[in-house]
């Protein structure tokens, strides 16, 4: 019993200390259209470029802030967002993001245009 009891302190210390926990991402930004229009009602999209996976869907407005669960190791993600009013996606770059270093300060990815083909910021 004792084993067990201690197993669980090491885990729990060993797990505290060294960050096998989650990481937090938040990101802002503003979607217009080429006329500098707000563009509401749209998609965001958060992958991870290790296996392309989508990991997750949130609807947002043109002036936008939200948050994401993610891995605590350093990893690659970036973001796809559609909006009913254009056909093309926007796809940004490529962020290298560790634990929750876009928790205090939000990641700014500035004025996106969706109807570009390639992001930009």
């Amino acid at each position: 019993m004792i084993h067990i009891i201690i197993t669980a302190i090491l885990f729990f210390v060993t797990s505290c200390t060294y960050g096998l926990g989650e990481g937090v991402l938040r990101a802002k930004g503003n979607i217009v259209d080429t006329n500098a229009n707000p563009i509401n009602n749209c998609c965001l999209e958060l992958y991870s470029v290790k296996n392309g996976t989508m990991l997750y869907n949130r609807k947002i407005d043109s002036s936008f802030e939200v948050s994401f669960v993610i891995r605590p190791s350093p990893s690659d993600y970036f973001m796809m967002f559609q909006c009913p009013e254009i056909a093309k996606y926007y796809k940004s770059r490529i962020y290298k993001i560790t634990g929750a270093s876009y928790y205090d300060k939000p990641l700014d990815l500035g004025k996106i245009i969706p109807d570009r083909e390639q992001g930009s910021p």
